[in-house]
């Protein structure tokens, strides 16, 4: 397996990256983040043992919010995750290329591989493809396989442009509020049978919007307004 893996830049690519990527992170910055995090799922952040997850359409807060930790992200081999690969590797990530959509079980068995060693893995609930929401059964796999506990993660924005793109990806305003939640971790026994699996995928699916939906709530009571997605949530729009 090829950790940061060159995908292969043009030149004229590379230097349109280059000049961009100050503006991109300044950007970033100018996000009013702020995070609460379990007090078990913090245990394994020091560690760094764990699967970090979150909804595809939640990932620019969250890649900025844990940059610099030295965290392993698998990025797909398409256009988008070729712009992906660049901006993640100067955040501080570790680069896996590929995924469980366009390479199945060669990539899981890769990444078991790196999870011999207690790393935290950061791979999104509904891959790079989607369908949207709907859990990858790959993370229960390794998850199972590594005794791994899965951290689900969630955000909120106060001003936020929704794309259409599959995943109606949410680009927060400049200087927008970013709320940013971590769960309790969700651990499994290990030795789980395919049919066990399918059963966990369930639940997790079902426990990820119950929380995505909890956890509005709880903007709501420290800002005391709705966020942003939270006209999705209320809608249940699944």
């Amino acid at each position: 397996m090829a950790i940061k893996k060159n995908p292969g830049y043009s030149i004229l690519e590379r230097l349109f990256f280059y000049l961009i990527y100050p503006v991109v992170y300044l950007y970033m910055s100018s996000l009013k983040i702020e995070a609460i995090i379990h007090e078990d799922s913090k245990d394994f952040f020091k560690r760094d043992r764990g699967i970090f997850t979150n909804y595809h359409n939640h990932l620019i807060p969250l890649s900025f919010y844990f940059r610099k930790k030295g965290r392993c992200v698998l990025v797909s081999r398409s256009r988008d995750g070729k712009i992906s690969n660049f901006f993640l590797k100067r955040l501080g990530y570790r680069i896996i290329r590929g995924s469980s959509s366009d390479e199945g079980t060669e990539v899981l068995f890769s990444i078991r591989k790196l999870l011999r060693e207690d790393v935290m893995l950061s791979l999104t609930f509904d891959g790079p493809r989607g369908p949207k929401y709907k859990m990858k059964k790959g993370i229960v796999w390794l998850a199972d396989r590594h005794e791994y506990p899965i951290l689900m993660s969630y955000a909120y924005f106060s001003r936020a442009l929704r794309l259409r793109s599959w995943d109606g990806l949410y680009v927060p305003l400049p200087l927008s509020r970013v709320f940013i939640v971590v769960a309790k971790p969700y651990i499994m026994e290990p030795g789980l049978s395919k049919e066990k699996i399918e059963e966990h995928k369930k639940i997790l699916e079902d426990m990820m919007w119950n929380n995505y939906k909890v956890f509005a709530g709880k903007y709501r009571d420290i800002y005391k307004k709705e966020p942003q997605n939270g006209k999705e949530i209320l809608n249940e729009e699944k």
